[in-house]
């Protein structure tokens, strides 16, 4: 009845100002931009009737409503599926308002952040600046208007979209805490638990283990910190690989969403191109390649958001050094080893009258003595007293 009344009202004043000339249409905020939150899931403090669920408010259709149980400190949220840049929120007030309210925006629906909030709440239409990010939205009422609880026909969240474009990922699995249904551990592969599928080393694997780990249905995950934006999932198998297995996500780590099904996994490196959200992310295999259990070199998750870690640099590469080989110096390292020496010379290919190698270290001492060392030990040989430590 009160929707009625307001929508006789409306009219009726559209009316008088058409007669007047007065009349300029306004498009609706929605029609410049679709709502972010349209159709997305919603999660309420309570609702009043079956009828009057959140997603209604949420639904674009401007006869249906949420409406909550009579009490203050009311909310309803909405899930807008991944991180995403707002300006704008629009609520549409049944008669039931709220005088007293603040618009809150979160990553992980757990730490949240004010946007907006305000004690003098009129009700009706509000087009309210609300910049932020967030993936998650609230609405929290503190001040009740009226005996009723309180109504809305519609919340629309509105703004630019994503955070993040398509090509602008980060690797956010790196140096995460792992988990797996079991891990290796013996004279075969040694510590080969979950974090060495996430630590960048190619020399480093996690394996399940063969006393429990062989059979069919086995798992490994990564926990990427905070909610973030996966689009792709690389996995590096070694030759126990899943021909068959799943990618899931999760906001909690316990309830399991699947994003990805493989069914004719083929081993190596697969790079899997995904659109999902979440903060923890799963390979649940569950068929095996052959007799042995699992293992994985590297399984790494791209995307935005989370709170990754920048890889560490490299270990510096030696790409050159100075070495007196049988009297000669080469700017190239290291010398490939000698030929086998003919008759006469030593076991390493240089004449009794040099040293054998003297390589100056400047790391462990004074080149200066180092050469002075080779220059002894070179007239040690001569007079025939033989040598044979390198320096």
């Amino acid at each position: 009845m009160r929707r009625q009344l307001r929508l006789l009202v409306a009219a009726t004043s559209a009316a008088a100002l058409l007669a007047l000339g007065a009349l300029t249409q306004v498009p609706l905020a929605a029609a410049a931009d679709e709502p972010l939150s349209q159709g997305r899931p919603v999660t309420t403090s309570s609702t009043e009737f079956a009828w009057s669920t959140g997603a209604n408010a949420v639904d674009g259709d401007p006869g249906t409503r949420w409406s909550s149980t009579a009490a203050d400190n009311q909310w309803i949220r909405v899930d807008l599926g991944s991180v995403q840049a707002i300006d704008r929120v629009v609520l549409d007030w049944e008669a039931a308002y709220a005088s007293g309210f603040r618009i809150e925006v979160s990553n992980d629906a757990s730490t949240w952040s004010t946007i907006y909030s305000t004690t003098t709440g009129t009700g009706g239409d509000q087009n309210l600046d609300a910049d932020g990010s967030g993936r998650y939205l609230r609405l929290w009422v503190t001040q009740r208007a009226t005996q009723w609880g309180v109504s809305l026909w519609e919340l629309q969240v509105l703004g630019a979209g994503g955070v993040g474009q398509p090509g602008d990922t980060t690797l956010l699995s790196y140096d995460k805490a792992g988990s797996a249904s079991s891990s290796q551990n013996d004279g075969t592969c040694w510590l080969c638990g979950p974090d060495k599928a996430f630590d960048l080393d190619p020399a480093s694997r996690w394996a399940v283990n063969p006393d429990t780990g062989w059979v069919d249905d086995g798992w490994i995950a990564v926990d990427l910190g905070a909610a973030a934006h996966i689009s792709s999932v690389v996995l590096q198998w070694d030759p126990a690989f899943a021909t068959v297995f799943d990618i899931e996500v999760s906001d909690n780590g316990s309830t399991w969403r699947t994003v990805h099904t493989t069914t004719g996994g083929t081993g190596f490196k697969q790079a899997i191109p995904l659109n999902a959200d979440g903060r923890h992310v799963r390979v649940h295999m569950r068929d095996r390649s052959g007799p042995y259990g699992y293992s994985l070199w590297e399984f790494q998750v791209y995307g935005t958001g989370g709170a990754p870690t920048a890889p560490r640099p490299s270990l510096p590469t030696r790409t050159s050094t100075t070495s007196t080989w049988c009297g000669a110096t080469s700017s190239t390292a290291p010398p490939a080893p000698p030929p086998t020496p003919p008759a006469g010379r030593s076991t390493r290919g240089c004449p009794r009258t040099t040293s054998w190698r003297c390589t100056p270290r400047a790391a462990t001492g004074s080149t200066t003595a180092r050469a002075t060392s080779c220059s002894r030990r070179a007239a040690r040989t001569a007079t025939g007293v033989s040598t044979r430590r390198t320096g």
